[in-house]
């Protein structure tokens, strides 16, 4: 186009040798774009496809880790746990067969003295003498239709006296080992 190209000559430039000369572009480098457009997308899959399975590689490497490795260090951490289970229930067996049996200074016919809890301390020997009272006889009403908890609530404030006869009657009955405890604490 050049200035003095009248509008008409314009014009059939614009619409007529434009676009076949456009055309003409397109069919010559179309397809060098095309080509290039196609091997970039195949690049990126392919890339993307490798990367993948590569991933794919060190999961399936860092399972069989685990299967192989994890398995037996579960099992012996259960193995572990177990044991200490069975430990403290030998131990609690022990100590309720040790606070049942009756001591051999008990006269025959009379009924078994309660011996202490494994935890009880060695000062409070009055628990374990004489007879156990009776539920009526204790220092808090309705001693057998308390829980645990209301129970403990209930023992600040008992006289060492009270504190024992508690003890003896619970170490003969229920044998909680919260209120035990507790007794413990509070008469110690």
């Amino acid at each position: 186009m050049s200035d003095n190209d009248t509008p008409i000559e314009r014009a059939v430039e614009l619409l007529v040798y434009a676009p076949i000369g456009l055309a003409m572009f397109a069919k010559d480098t179309v397809p060098t774009f095309m080509k290039m457009f196609v091997a970039r997308g195949q690049t990126e899959v392919t890339q993307r496809r490798k990367t993948a399975g590569t991933q794919a590689t060190q999961y399936k490497t860092i399972g069989q880790m685990a299967v192989k490795y994890g398995g037996p260090e579960v099992k012996r951490q259960a193995g572990a746990a177990a044991e200490t289970v069975r430990r403290r229930a030998e131990e609690t067996l022990a100590a309720v067969a040790a606070a049942t049996t009756t001591p051999p200074e008990s006269t025959p016919g009379a009924p078994p003295r309660p011996a202490a809890p494994p935890d009880s301390s060695a000062d409070a020997p009055a628990a374990a003498s004489g007879p156990t009272p009776a539920a009526g006889g204790l220092a808090i009403p309705d001693y057998d239709l308390l829980s645990a908890s209301q129970v403990i609530e209930r023992l600040d404030g008992l006289t060492h006296p009270e504190l024992l006869q508690i003890r003896a009657y619970e170490i003969t009955h229920r044998a909680r080992t919260t209120i035990l405890g507790k007794i413990s604490q509070l008469a110690g």
